[in-house]
C-alpha cells in the first residue's frame, strides 16, 4: 500500500447529512491485475474488504477538516474520517500526489498523439519528407509508413506503378512458389556501376 489509516467510512445519498457505514482501515494500493489505484476500506474484525473507489482522472479529494476527507464516487459522496490527524495528512497527499501525475501522464499522450508521432528522444525532421522524389506523396514524418488517402490522384498512381515492374528489374516471378529451387549467385553483371 502506499498510504494508509484507521477511519470510519460514511456516506451522503442526499448532501446534507453524513451516514456512518463502516470502520476500518483506508488504504491507497495499486491492483496489478485491473492496472489501476483504488481507495479500500478493509475490515481488522471481519477480515474481509468493505469498500472500493477506483482513481479516475477527474478524482479529487476534498478536506472537510483536518481529520475528514469526501470524494465523489459512483452513485453518492462518500467521506473518512481518521483517527489520526498525520495519516490523514499522509493519505491525502498520496491520493493527490497519484491523481496528478496520471492527469500528467495522460496529458503527455495526448500531446504527442496531436503531434502527430510518438516521442522517441528524436526530434522530428525539419526537411520535407519525400517519397521517390515526390513531395506530394503524404508521407507522414517520423512513420517509415505511407497514408494513401483521397488526395493522391488516379494519374500519379499509374505513374508510380509504372516507375517500377518486376521484369525491368532484372528479376522475375517464379511460378513455383511451393517448391524450394536453389538461387543463383550474383555476377558482377547482375550488379550495376556505382552512381554519384
Amino acid at each position: 500500500t502506499m498510504a494508509s489509516g484507521v477511519v470510519q467510512l460514511f456516506r451522503s445519498l442526499d448532501d446534507r447529512s453524513w451516514e456512518k457505514m463502516a470502520a476500518g482501515v483506508v488504504t491507497l494500493i495499486r491492483d496489478n491485475e485491473k492496472r489501476s489505484f483504488f481507495i479500500r476500506v478493509f475490515s481488522i474484525v471481519r477480515e474481509m474488504q468493505l469498500f472500493e473507489q477506483e482513481l479516475y482522472l477527474q478524482f479529487e479529494l476534498k478536506q472537510m477538516s483536518p481529520f475528514f476527507y469526501a470524494f465523489e464516487g459512483d452513485d453518492c459522496m462518500y467521506g473518512v474520517n481518521f483517527a489520526n490527524e498525520q495519516e490523514a495528512r499522509f493519505f491525502y497527499d498520496a491520493v493527490t500526489a497519484k491523481v496528478r501525475d496520471r492527469r500528467t501522464k495522460k496529458s503527455r499522450r495526448r500531446q504527442s498523439a496531436a503531434d502527430g508521432y510518438v516521442t522517441s528522444g528524436l526530434p522530428p525532421s525539419s526537411q520535407p519528407v519525400t517519397l521517390n522524389g515526390d513531395v506530394n506523396a503524404n508521407v507522414m514524418p517520423g512513420s517509415s509508413s505511407r497514408f494513401l488517402g483521397p488526395s493522391r490522384s488516379p494519374a500519379a498512381s499509374s505513374a508510380a506503378s509504372r516507375s517500377y515492374s518486376p521484369s525491368s528489374s532484372g528479376f522475375r516471378l517464379k511460378k513455383n512458389r511451393g517448391k524450394k529451387e536453389a538461387k543463383g549467385k550474383l555476377s558482377k553483371g547482375d550488379i550495376g556501376a556505382p552512381t554519384g
